[in-house]
């Protein structure tokens, strides 16, 4: 099945910004970047890049022969693009501090397609065939009612928006995508509710919400979440979820699978900064894409870039030397450090079967050496704070969480640090009062915001466990902890083949750093141990309390 994409191809000038210019001011950029872009083109790569076979028609001007030669590069077919007199078309892209984006066009060459060579190139298409097309080209209504004609599926994406151009194209439709803007818009303009307008099929987007799919047929709507990430750059992010989404399509997948991969390719998208034709990418696998329905190949992010290789290992020997017992807080810059390169859910999808594998390794070094008082106490209490999490995990803010767990650590901290007489106190007295409190906080804070490590440090330190003791607790305890994860993690889409793949590339390293830790920590006596693991909450709790102020501005 082929996806034949009538639309624009434009030459993209990304401005890096403090902010959007306000009318009659004047600002100057911190960057620039040229590239490929245009809607069009945009869709016709994601689709590529999702597995979908692509050909592109549209045109460019004489100054164009590069655009084409990089759809090329991509895997689009640009056998019907076409070359007209006069400039292509170019946007002026300024990007801010906050993601958020102003984008001018001039259409050029967009709006000078020849129509009867249109005709010729779908004269090549067949019933079940994809055309989609979208409001930055000329001969929309004409293509789209060909194509109709010609048994093919009709797709139209509503921007940028003009009420009259989607009235026009309504009744050639079987898919119609739009943001939740544009969906109140052209409501507003038909004087009918999206529910009721004549397309089989509707998505509206909603950014960080996800999307909605409304069923005309049936009236029925269905939502589909979006995975969390800290956004970087909305621009080309819609692009790339319909392309995604025809690609899915294309390719057999009902539609809620096919809106599932178009949430995490567009989720993806954001976070990353707009490097022209930055696009997530799946691999054709026996016909259809080998990661469809189960997400984007995190492999691309983290293996082709030089500086997502060297933060992902750093990430990982971090976590595995404190899953060896050297520094149990740690563990907690392993997200943090990835995230740097990759978007932080996928980064903690990668992490997740490598802190299980981990766990495994920390378990057999440390065998035999634990304190089962302490267990028994704070174990059942973390499987209540996780139960907690899972129940109000879109209730709660990870930066109030994190600023949260911030705060105590380093209160706890500063607490030891600053007085030589709790430096020199005997060891607590065991409590099961407050291993439930803290063991619980750490079963939640773990579960919403992988920081489970200060919580538990605030009850077990003031114990004075010996080192060996202490290490072989903590690595029972979080070990069970992540067990206890696995389902709710799994059923919030973790553990999908491209990250368990990326992981497993980089657990020989974690391998060696977990008995790495484990060796350093059975030779260090008491005295240097304690005020090592002390430093380590500090460094993590001024992290969280860092990560919590910026997720709340």
């Amino acid at each position: 099945m082929t996806i034949w994409n009538l639309g624009s191809i434009n030459a993209d000038h990304v401005y890096s910004v403090p902010h959007i210019p306000t009318p009659g001011e004047t600002l100057a950029a911190t960057a620039l970047s040229r590239g490929l872009g245009g809607k069009g083109a945009n869709m016709s790569v994601a689709a590529a890049r999702a597995g979908a076979r692509v050909a592109h028609l549209g045109a460019v001007g004489a100054d164009g022969g590069w655009m084409v030669e990089r759809l090329r590069d991509h895997g689009v077919d640009c056998t019907h693009v076409q070359r007209r007199d006069g400039p292509s078309g170019h946007a002026i892209i300024a990007v801010d501090a906050q993601a958020e984006n102003a984008i001018t066009l001039w259409p050029g060459a967009n709006r000078d397609i020849d129509l009867d060579a249109v005709k010729q190139a779908l004269d090549r298409a067949v019933s079940g065939d994809l055309l989609v097309t979208q409001n930055e080209t000329n001969s929309q209504v004409e293509a789209a009612a060909l194509a109709r004609a010609r048994g093919l599926t009709v797709a139209y994406a509503a921007a940028p928006f003009e009420a009259g151009a989607v009235r026009a194209v309504l009744p050639h439709l079987d898919l119609l995508v739009l943001n939740e803007v544009e969906a109140r818009q052209l409501s507003e303009a038909l004087g009918t509710s999206v529910e009721d307008l004549p397309v089989p099929h509707v998505v509206v987007t909603l950014g960080a919400q996800g999307c909605d799919w409304i069923d005309t047929a049936s009236g029925t709507r269905h939502h589909v979440d979006a995975p969390r990430v800290a956004a970087v750059d909305t621009t080309g992010a819609g692009d790339t979820f319909t392309g995604y989404l025809l690609a899915g399509l294309s390719e057999g997948l009902q539609m809620p699978e096919a809106l599932t991969l178009a949430s995490r390719a567009g989720a993806l998208k954001v976070g990353r900064h707009a490097r022209p034709m930055r696009f997530p990418r799946e691999r054709r696998s026996s016909g259809r894409p080998s990661e469809v329905a189960r997400g984007t190949n995190m492999q691309d992010f983290v293996f082709s870039d030089p500086w997502a290789l060297l933060a992902a290992c750093v990430a990982v020997v971090l976590v595995g030397l404190s899953k060896g017992g050297l520094g149990g807080a740690l563990a907690l810059l392993g997200v943090p450090i990835m995230a740097l390169a990759i978007p932080p859910v996928q980064a903690a999808g990668i992490l997740l079967p490598i802190l299980l594998m981990m766990d495994a390794i920390s378990l057999w070094a440390w065998r035999g050496t634990y304190h089962a008082g302490t267990l028994k106490r704070m174990l059942p209490g973390a499987a209540i704070g996780i139960g907690i999490g899972w129940l109000t995990a879109a209730l709660v803010s990870d930066g109030v969480v994190r600023l949260i767990v911030g705060v105590v650590a380093l209160a706890f901290s500063a607490r030891w640090l600053l007085s030589g007489n709790a430096r020199r106190a005997a060891p607590r007295v065991q409590s099961t009062a407050r291993a439930s409190v803290w063991s619980t906080l750490a079963g939640y804070t773990s579960f919403v915001a992988h920081a489970g490590g200060p919580p538990f440090q605030v009850y077990t330190m003031p114990l004075r466990l010996d080192p060996r003791v202490y290490t072989g607790t903590s690595v029972i305890f979080f070990a069970a902890v992540n067990v206890i994860k696995v389902i709710p993690y799994a059923l919030l889409g973790q553990f999908d083949a491209a990250n368990l793949t990326a992981a497993a590339a980089l657990l020989p390293l974690a391998i060696a750093a977990t008995l790495s830790g484990a060796f350093v920590v059975r030779r260090m006596r008491a005295e240097i141990f304690y005020p090592v693991m002390y430093a380590m909450v500090v460094l993590v709790g001024l992290k969280l309390c860092w990560d919590g102020v910026a997720a709340l501005i």
